[in-house]
């Protein structure tokens, strides 16, 4: 795969039972995330959540950043992440690296799931505004991405999925929905 597959959700999207799946593939390096590691626990850090520990530089940007093209290099590579831990750095040459996707999921479903998890959640920590910022900016730039809504997910995985894999050219491998 030329550019690296980026999954962009916002919590309790059933993101990472997407990410499971692709895991279960096995040929793609699957990363949980890297770039929230970034934004909360790096001296780059944006959210001042974890602003009480001490700063952990192996998380910086560019550490990440780099790791993570060093391992495209070697391997096909999908990312789950949410765009909030990516908005003050997406600059048009960092967004040109991937083939964007985004999964949905209503907010009456997702924030009180998000509440019983996370209860001093912010509005930016919810998702919603970044997501939708890097959609929007994504279609203004000529390509407009695959989206997935987790109700279609959760009610025809198979059919879902295999739709993903065809609009991102990659094989639909069933075995991949069951762990």
């Amino acid at each position: 795969m030329e550019k690296i597959l980026a999954l962009w959700a916002h919590p309790r999207s059933t993101s990472t039972a997407f990410e499971a799946m692709m895991r279960q593939r096995g040929d793609f390096l699957t990363l949980h995330e890297p770039f929230g590691k970034t934004y909360y626990d790096s001296e780059d850090r944006v959210s001042p959540r974890h602003a009480h520990l001490p700063a952990k530089p192996e998380h910086n940007f560019t550490v990440t950043w780099q790791a993570l093209q060093q391992s495209h290099q070697k391997q096909p590579v999908f990312i789950k992440d949410m765009p909030t831990h990516i908005m003050h750095i997406a600059d048009d040459e960092f967004l040109a690296k991937f083939t964007h996707t985004f999964i949905i999921r209503h907010p009456r479903k997702a924030l009180p799931s998000l509440f019983n998890h996370w209860p001093d959640f912010t509005l930016t920590e919810a998702g919603y505004e970044d997501l939708h910022t890097l959609f929007n900016r994504l279609v203004t730039q000529g390509s407009p991405p695959i989206v997935i809504d987790s109700d279609d997910l959760l009610l025809h995985p198979a059919n879902v999925v295999k739709s993903y894999c065809q609009a991102v050219g990659i094989p639909f491998i069933p075995e991949s929905l069951t762990l």
